[in-house]
């Protein structure tokens, strides 16, 4: 009789402790964090010619072209490939921006892609902004290159 009486005390112990282990792992709810992977692609070095059609070899100029792009997963899946693109010019004593674009945006399984702002100065193009789904909070984006005076980009 303990027996059937421990038996009959366990099932329904677990009978209410089930709905709400259900309810913890509504996918709702989930708190898995995101993952963001990032590539950095530096194109090769370009001599330029100045304003006067003189190549800089003896101005000094050169430029180079660079991207910068991030994928960002969530519960296992892609939710968005975002890229920059830009292209510097630089000499030795100073660098520029000379180019600059988001060279993809693309955004999967209901999410999208809020930008806050898009800026460059001097040797550096700052992407800001900001991945967005009804119902869940958002996930920053932030995206940087960065070229110093010789062309080292980063």
């Amino acid at each position: 009789m303990k027996c059937l009486l421990t038996m009959m005390l366990c099932l329904m112990t677990l009978t209410m402790i089930t709905p709400i282990s259900a309810f913890a792992m509504d996918e709702s709810s989930s708190s898995e964090p995101y993952t963001v992977e990032e590539e950095l692609t530096i194109g090769s070095v370009k001599i330029e010619n100045n304003a006067n059609g003189i190549n800089s070899v003896t101005t000094g100029y050169k430029s180079r072209p660079a991207s910068k792009s991030k994928k960002y997963s969530k519960d296992g899946d892609t939710i968005a490939n975002i890229s920059v693109t830009a292209k510097f010019k630089y000499n030795g004593s100073s660098v520029s921006v000379v180019s600059k674009e988001i060279s993809a945006q693309n955004t999967y399984k209901g999410w999208r892609f809020e930008k806050a702002s898009f800026t460059s100065s001097r040797g550096k193009v700052s992407l800001k902004g900001s991945l967005k789904k009804s119902g869940i909070s958002s996930i920053p984006v932030s995206i940087s290159i960065t070229c110093d005076k010789y062309g080292n980009i980063s």
